[in-house]
């Protein structure tokens, strides 16, 4: 699977819709990416974005509680901005693959 709006642009998606090389994440294609599952990204949520994409290159897992206790937003706040499954969805958003572990 692949997303982009415009041509030379794609990015390869793995089959569950996480990114293959998260280098290739941009701001741009996290709002293209979170409107096609709803979401209109506003600055809390590139705030999380940002901060799951550096828990990740410097080699932390990211977890639900990694962010309550940074302060970014609560559990209630995070199934607001990330409805169903905050975690999976925000790292999908956040342009990363897909945790070991994570079904």
């Amino acid at each position: 699977m692949t997303i982009g709006s415009k041509p030379g642009q794609e990015i390869a998606l793995s089959d569950e819709g996480y990114f293959e090389d998260p280098s290739q994440w941009n701001e741009t294609f996290a709002r293209e990416y979170a409107a096609r599952e709803g979401i209109e990204i506003t600055l809390e949520h590139l705030a999380i974005l940002e901060f799951l994409r550096e828990r990740h290159f410097s080699g932390h897992s990211a977890t639900i509680r990694s962010i309550t206790h940074a302060g970014l937003a609560d559990v209630k706040k995070l199934y607001e901005l990330f409805p169903d499954a905050p975690i999976k969805t925000a790292i999908r958003l956040a342009g990363l693959p897909k945790p070991k572990g994570c079904y």
